[in-house]
């Protein structure tokens, strides 16, 4: 697998992701992130790529089923990041902003 490079491929996917989402190109981004948060369901980044790209297709609510799974595996002081995030997402769900 080293051989190969085979332990990185989520990182190799997750750029894809990064390039399309700068690029607006998010059902790219969707697929690539969410790859990646397969491949390496530990890394919060993936994570929040994926969500970010939910929110750039106009899935909020997907956005926001995300950031929740996301909200329970990070540390207190970015949490309430999150759950504003999450806030404003679901008011834009709603019609609402």
């Amino acid at each position: 697998a080293i051989r190969l490079k085979l332990t990185e491929v989520h990182a190799d996917v997750a750029e894809i992701g990064r390039v399309a989402l700068k690029a607006g190109a998010y059902d790219t981004a969707l697929i690539a992130y969410g790859r990646a948060a397969a491949l390496a369901p530990e890394v919060n980044l993936y994570q929040e790529g994926l969500a970010h790209a939910y929110t750039g297709v106009g899935d909020y609510a997907q956005a926001v089923a995300v950031l929740n799974l996301l909200a329970d595996r990070v540390k207190e002081d970015v949490k309430q990041l999150l759950l504003d995030q999450i806030q404003e997402l679901e008011s834009m769900n709603n019609g609402d902003g």
